[in-house]
């Protein structure tokens, strides 16, 4: 089995999403969704605790993060399959206005 890697990146403005993200409905899918948990979702935000097909990196980004759970999901790409597994979330902080992109790749 590969080692899992993880990458973080702070920003001041969005990498995965359009810079008018906050016009897009919460979170929607972006292009095909090829199941329930593999595809790409963008929109203006929703709290990572509210995703419960990914509460297992709940904890991750709010150890990592800048501001924890006040942070809104911007962005999740999540493929799984027989190789391996390759997550990216982008949350935006309303309160300190970062946008931090969390990967992994396992």
């Amino acid at each position: 089995m590969p080692r899992p890697e993880f990458k973080m990146n702070v920003n001041d403005r969005p990498e995965r999403v359009p810079r008018n993200f906050r016009k897009l409905s919460p979170l929607e899918a972006k292009g095909k969704v090829y199941s329930p948990h593999n595809g790409i979702w963008h929109g203006s935000g929703v709290s990572i605790d509210k995703l419960p097909s990914y509460e297992y990196y709940y904890e991750d980004c709010r150890f990592y993060g800048n501001c924890g759970a006040e942070a809104l999901c911007i962005y999740v790409m999540h493929w799984e399959d027989l190789v391996g597994k390759a997550v990216v979330i982008e949350l935006f902080c309303e309160k300190c206005g970062k946008f931090t992109v969390y990967e992994w790749q396992y």
